[in-house]
């Protein structure tokens, strides 16, 4: 099976799997993948960088085939609940249930709906609505050194080693919860 490009060039996790059975990790020669003798353990995460047919790129040139949720659990972030009316709903939008305010959850998948608001699947029957009083969080990068991120004209120091939660990225600069900004291409760290 040969390998796309843009599951050689991704950075930046877009998710983290959890295996359910033992998985095979594979290298990729060329552009076929050869089965390795390491495994993922049962229970084991690891971060996704790409997801190309049933492929996963869990970096450093380690490949993870069947990706799908028969074989892993696949969570693309976290949903914190801020307020205290929030709830859950439906896909057609019934109310489920009320959730309690400081509760996090994983969200297993994201749809985007009307009015440019996003619909955070939190289970196979529930989705949180972006409306709502809650915050999501991709994941957490780890500067190796201290840095700061920037907001228009003011800049906002983190220290080496310090988990910074973020809500997404894009073209290589990291948003943060407060809407700061960080530019991987200055700073070294990993993402968790």
């Amino acid at each position: 099976m040969g390998i796309p490009e843009q599951i050689q060039t991704v950075q930046v996790p877009i998710g983290r799997l959890t295996a359910k059975f033992r998985s095979t990790i594979y290298y990729q020669n060329g552009n076929e993948l050869v089965r390795s003798k390491e495994y993922l353990e049962v229970g084991e995460q690891v971060n996704v960088y790409a997801i190309h047919e049933d492929t996963g790129d869990i970096g450093n040139g380690k490949f993870i085939k069947e990706v799908d949720t028969t074989h892993f659990e696949i969570t693309y972030g976290k949903l914190l609940i801020l307020g205290e009316n929030v709830r859950a709903y439906s896909r057609n939008g019934v109310l489920l249930r009320p959730l309690k305010k400081g509760s996090e959850f994983n969200v297993i998948n994201l749809y985007k709906a009307e009015n440019d608001i996003i619909l955070y699947k939190i289970n196979s029957l529930e989705y949180l609505s972006s409306a709502d009083e809650i915050e999501f969080i991709m994941g957490y990068f780890i500067p190796q050194e201290d840095t700061f991120s920037v907001m228009g004209n003011k800049s906002i120091a983190h220290r080496k080693g310090n988990p910074i939660p973020f809500k997404y990225v894009n073209s290589g600069r990291i948003i943060l919860l407060d809407n700061s900004v960080l530019n991987t291409s200055s700073i070294k760290g990993k993402f968790t």
